[in-house]
């Protein structure tokens, strides 16, 4: 009974409704937090990251693949490659596709992690 004719005067009456709003929210809710709530949500949280090791390896196989190109005089032939124009639409082509073959399983790789 008491709380029907509370809820009509609040329900007119836009001072007592703010008012007993502000005290409502004011005060806290005392809340229990489960046992080993932190560490679970931090063992959720904390998923090794594999972007530093493909940079690392990216570099490594820069590294590599430069000293094999100029250990084994490619590098002279690509120089030359590079000379004639003509020549140019099909690597430019291959190496494209490699390229986008390479950033699109790099992409697949980070957006499955």
């Amino acid at each position: 009974m008491q709380n029907e004719s509370l809820a009509e005067h609040l329900s007119g009456c836009d001072d007592c409704l703010e008012a007993m709003l502000e005290q409502s929210l004011g005060q806290p809710v005392p809340v229990r937090i489960p046992e080993g709530f932190a560490r679970r949500v931090a063992s959720q949280c904390a998923e090794p990251s594999v972007l530093p090791y493909a940079v690392a390896a990216a570099c490594l196989l820069f590294a590599v693949l430069s000293a094999w190109l100029l250990a084994g005089g490619w590098l002279a032939g690509v120089r030359s490659l590079l000379a004639d124009p003509t020549r140019w639409s099909a690597w430019l082509l291959a190496a494209g596709a490699v390229q986008t073959l390479a950033l699109t399983a790099w992409l697949w790789r980070v957006a499955r992690t």
